[in-house]
């Protein structure tokens, strides 16, 4: 006989990005606490205790989102970041990610009201050892036995460098 095609979302269901409103991002890096309107590439930072940073650095944000319907469920897209990241809402871990999409389901952590996010992001110590191979031998905090990276080496994308979303995924009910 002869078959409908139908449009099964079960699978693979359509994600909408939602209009949140991200307050200007707080990143603590290197023991400095820095306020962003937008995100940065560490790299590309002037100043060099960031654009040589390896290690830990911590984003700080606040937002407000409705509560989810009993079949949807929220994505946080970290968009893109360099090396890899927990998040946090609401103090509770949501997971880590270190490869793309860079997403996490944050829904069983949201609240009612205003909602705080907090994303570790860890990068390599390439630009650590760029950084350091500009230093005399004696001002050196890190060493390798070889060291393949020299003053002039490209320094590495780091840090989160979004777009962050919020995502919403509705899934079909099951009978």
């Amino acid at each position: 006989g002869k078959g409908t095609k139908q449009k099964d979302e079960g699978n693979f269901p359509s994600r909408i990005s939602l209009p949140v409103a991200l307050q200007p991002w707080t990143l603590d890096i290197n023991n400095k606490n820095i306020v962003l309107d937008s995100l940065i590439d560490w790299s590309r930072s002037t100043d060099e205790a960031v654009r040589y940073f390896s290690g830990t650095a911590v984003y700080k944000n606040r937002f407000e989102l409705y509560m989810p319907a009993a079949q949807e469920r929220i994505l946080l897209n970290l968009g893109k970041l360099s090396a890899m990241a927990e998040v946090f809402v609401n103090s509770k871990s949501a997971g880590t990610v270190w490869t793309a999409p860079w997403q996490v389901d944050i829904t069983d952590l949201l609240q009612r009201g205003e909602n705080s996010l907090r994303i570790e992001v860890v990068n390599t110590w390439v630009n650590r050892m760029i950084g350091e191979s500009r230093l005399p031998a004696s001002e050196r905090k890190s060493w390798m036995n070889y060291n393949l990276y020299k003053p002039d080496s490209p320094l590495q994308s780091s840090g989160l460098l979004g777009p962050v979303q919020f995502l919403t995924v509705k899934y079909a009910q099951r009978q």
